[in-house]
């Protein structure tokens, strides 16, 4: 008899265990390589490493995806320089770039406590060739999507499979076939450590060049993920593009100097209006969002992060009901301050003329906003010169070469102060003044 019992005890089934339910809160940003070619001296990258940096330790989120990481300090990848700083583990890979110009890197931060049971660095449909081991150099003449990250086991023991990408295919078929190619690529990956795609838990996040209402998103949706902005905000689908990420229109209060500012490589100098193209996807059960939000809407440390806006969403992993759910703040935007719309300069021929008085005119004095700063449109047929001195530092440069059609957008020190701007035409005695007051 008591053979029996031993050995019914023995060949019992085991009943599952059930995961307590675990809060996990995520953010992304595309952290704008193209500004590295002109930053020679690191002075934008520094304050914006040491605002990303606080950032984090304020926030604490528990997984971080960047894309278009730059090169630091010696560090190929900002995701190093970060996590060495802030003790987070992490994978990176480079993705484009050359060495001693500017790299770009895609890749995962997860928070201690959390710990990578894989990484993976999967290469997308339509990518071109690259040279290099992808961790301290890469020689990319073409461009080349990738999805880095891998599978996280929580510090509650969930399971997440985690994967930081930046489509640039030439068009939507093209990006299309790489965000499925990288969904089909996750769930090999999931069916190789024995577990149900059904079942898993897959976020997938970064800069996709796609609105909300794209196919390219739609196909995704299809097969189950979810946008977690608007599973936070479904009334948000109807007000597109005031909750945008990528927001290049001067005149409206979302603006992003750095969207459309001079000497970035390759250029940034059309005025391509408002548009959320930055996600956080999630799929899989057992994945409620409790918020998601626009993140890095604001200057930090003096300075724009990036071009791009960020998001940031938070989930609770396992099974709640509505007494236990956590109750989790949850704007549009991580913005605290108002901001106006820029200053827009529209250099027209009337302004560039010679009269008796002389070539030379001026306008002002006009006020604008520090951190929204001036725009400078050339209205003109010719190529114009914009130079701009004052009291404190002009972000990203103080000049820019503006071609016609082109635009040009800078931002200045933090707080009250006086700048005068020349703006005329190449080899031209033609020139207009003028003064501008920050506040």
């Amino acid at each position: 008899m008591m053979l029996g019992l031993l050995l019914s005890l023995l060949t019992a089934p085991i009943a599952p265990t059930t995961l307590a339910a675990e809060v996990l809160k995520t953010a992304s940003l595309n952290f704008n390589s193209e500004a590295v070619p002109e930053d020679t001296h690191s002075r934008l990258r520094d304050k914006r490493f040491m605002a990303a940096t606080a950032w984090i330790r304020e926030n604490q989120p528990d997984i971080i995806f960047i894309v278009e990481g730059w090169n630091y300090r010696g560090f190929p990848s900002i995701i190093k320089a970060l996590a060495m700083a802030t003790g987070y583990d992490y994978t990176y890979r480079l993705t484009m770039g050359v060495n001693g110009l500017m790299l770009d890197s895609n890749g995962v931060l997860i928070k201690p406590g959390h710990r990578f049971a894989d990484k993976q660095n999967f290469k997308l449909p339509h990518a071109s060739m690259t040279i290099g081991d992808g961790q301290t150099w890469i020689i990319s003449p073409g461009a080349t999507s990738w999805g880095i990250g891998g599978k996280i086991i929580t510090a509650g023991g969930n399971t997440v499979y985690a994967y930081a990408t930046h489509l640039i295919g030439a068009d939507q078929g093209k990006r299309s076939d790489q965000l499925i190619g990288l969904h089909r690529m996750i769930e090999k990956e999931i069916q190789d450590s024995g577990e149900s795609v059904e079942k898993a838990k897959i976020l997938i996040a970064g800069d996709l060049n796609e609105s909300p209402g794209s196919p390219v998103v739609g196909n995704l949706k299809a097969i189950g993920y979810e946008d977690t902005f608007l599973s936070a905000h479904p009334e948000a689908a109807a007000i597109e593009p005031i909750v945008c990420t990528y927001c290049s229109d001067p005149t409206t209060e979302n603006f992003n100097p750095m969207s459309i500012a001079p000497n970035q490589v390759p250029a940034q100098n059309v005025i391509e209006g408002d548009n959320r193209i930055d996600y956080i996807l999630s799929h899989g059960p057992g994945m409620k969002v409790l918020a998601s939000s626009i993140a890095f809407t604001e200057t930090l440390n003096g300075v724009w992060m990036s071009d791009h806006f960020g998001m940031k969403s938070t989930f609770v992993l396992g099974e709640t009901d509505a007494a236990s759910t956590p109750v989790v703040a949850n704007p549009y935007r991580d913005r605290t301050r108002s901001f106006p719309a820029s200053r827009v300069i529209e250099v027209t021929p009337d302004q560039l003329y010679c009269n008796r008085s002389g070539c030379s005119h001026s306008m002002g004095p006009l006020e604008t906003a520090s951190a929204t700063g001036v725009t400078f449109i050339n209205s003109t047929k010719q190529m114009i010169h914009v130079d701009i001195e004052g009291s404190g530092r002009v972000w990203p440069s103080n000049f820019a070469f503006v071609g016609p059609g082109k635009v040009a957008a800078f931002f200045f020190d933090e707080g009250k102060g006086q700048y005068s701007f020349d703006t005329h035409h190449l080899l031209s005695p033609k020139v207009l003044r003028g003064d501008l007051l920050t506040k």
